[in-house]
């Protein structure tokens, strides 16, 4: 499910069929970005409001729409690719935060931090494992 998440000119007929019909019959829904899955005629699509972004999924023509992830089975096992993007999300993210605006080190339990320590660390000075 990874790639480019913003709309333009690039969407496909399906693909602007969901955005559109979405944005007409869930007005108080903003889509973001529509993208297809590896389920054929399942697309990803992108939301923001005021609560929360959340990735949902479409059928292609926009009518079905399922709140929930969605994984593909492997023989490894299931492989959740909502949670991929999610992960896309927030690497996203953290790349646009300014570097002046992140704590430089953090104090836990006596033991000093620098720059972003790994919450595993952390849970580990703070007991929580």
């Amino acid at each position: 499910m990874g790639g480019a998440w913003t709309l333009g000119s690039w969407l496909s007929g399906d693909e602007r069929q969901i955005h559109d019909k979405l944005q007409e019959r869930l007005p108080h829904l903003t889509v973001k970005g529509v993208l297809p899955t590896p389920a054929q005629g399942v697309y990803a699509v992108e939301t923001e409001n005021e609560e929360v972004n959340k990735i949902l999924h479409a059928t292609a023509n926009g009518s079905y729409v399922i709140a929930g992830d969605l994984y593909e089975i492997t023989k490894e096992g299931a492989v959740n690719l909502t949670e991929t993007r999610r992960e896309e999300q927030r690497r996203e993210m953290l790349k646009k935060v300014d570097k002046k605006d992140t704590p430089t080190s953090i104090t836990a339990r006596g033991k000093k931090f620098h720059g972003f320590a790994p919450a595993t660390e952390l849970v580990k000075v703070l007991g929580m494992q």
